[in-house]
């Protein structure tokens, strides 16, 4: 599906025996804002992040190209959640409070070298079926730019080995519709998924819809 960009058109209408002369058409003239209204807009976002910090560590951490503000904001976040916080109880509150954040997967591994995921993730987990898998952290899947681009939508499937404790082994297959076209970015999503544990290495699939609008945010 071509996604097309409707731009308005001004209409002329033109008469054979107008008896005044047709005014130019005058366009809006735009002022840019001033340094002091960028720096007042930068405030004012600024401190929309700081005003939610589960949110926008949940969120703005995936942002690409993090700007100032962002970044400010990010680390204002991270200060009050380290508060008072010994390194290891920073990183479990990461894995309880900000399950859809960038920051999961790196705090699920640093608490996995200390042998300190399992029991990290024993509340997530505590309604695990054995018998199937349940994600213990809930990463963000970016639409590829160039299917974004042409407004292709489709869906995709992968399957991966997980190690016992839940953590990415290695790809086994992906698969798309269209073809070629989220493959790859479905391999990076697998990669970043961790389950809840289990007593053996084992395969896990998983199947992702790329809607515009559903994985972009528009």
């Amino acid at each position: 599906m071509k996604m097309l960009t409707l731009m308005p058109v001004v209409l002329v209408m033109l008469t054979a025996c107008a008896s005044k002369p047709t005014k130019p058409l005058l366009m809006p003239s735009y002022t840019p804002p001033s340094a002091e209204q960028r720096a007042k807009l930068e405030e004012q976002r600024y401190e929309k992040y700081v005003s939610n910090c589960q949110e926008t560590l949940n969120q703005v951490t995936w942002y690409f190209n993090l700007g100032k503000t962002e970044n400010k904001a990010i680390q204002a976040c991270l200060n009050e959640l380290k508060e008072g916080k010994s390194e290891q109880d920073f990183h479990r509150a990461v894995i309880d409070k900000l399950p859809k954040s960038k920051l999961w997967l790196e705090s699920a591994h640093w608490l996995e070298d200390r042998g300190l995921f399992r029991d990290a993730v024993k509340t997530r987990c505590a309604d695990a079926d054995p018998q199937e898998d349940k994600l213990a952290n809930l990463p963000q899947v970016r639409y590829p730019i160039a299917a974004l681009r042409d407004g292709k939508e489709g869906s995709a499937t992968a399957t991966a080995i997980y190690d016992k404790d839940g953590f990415f082994v290695k790809l086994v297959s992906a698969s798309s519709v269209p073809k070629r076209i989220f493959e790859r970015v479905m391999g990076t999503y697998m990669t970043q998924f961790v389950l809840c544990p289990k007593e053996k290495e084992h395969p896990f699939t998983f199947t992702a819809e790329f809607k515009i609008g559903k994985n972009t945010g528009e």
